[in-house]
């Protein structure tokens, strides 16, 4: 390791950011389930709004804005998750990375 203070405080503020981030973002099994409940009810509310309003003609054409609002909010539930999980680990991999190239540079 390095005995310059300056960068193992920024190695460590580094990973506490990191785990901050991850804590702040990702969501617990019970969060996910809740967020889950809620869109499936939210999805049966305006089923039945549409159902009651489908003789008027303009609610029809808001499908056109209520239908892929509700995929890629179901998608953001689902995977963006998955996503943000893939990408902590890719900076902690390039964070790592950096750390070795240093300690070889700090050697020779």
């Amino acid at each position: 390791m390095s005995n310059d203070p300056e960068i193992e405080k920024l190695r460590q503020d580094m990973q506490s950011e990191l785990q901050a981030l991850e804590h702040r973002y990702l969501m617990s099994p019970r969060e996910r389930k809740i967020k889950l409940i809620t869109w499936g009810i939210r999805q049966a509310f305006l089923v039945a709004l549409y159902v009651w309003f489908w003789e008027v003609t303009w609610w029809r054409y808001t499908l056109f804005l209520t239908i892929p609002l509700a995929i890629f909010h179901l998608a953001q539930i689902l995977w963006a998750e998955r996503i943000f999980k893939k990408r902590v680990e890719r900076t902690k991999e390039r964070i790592e990375a950096l750390n070795v190239s240093l300690e070889d540079s700090e050697i020779s």
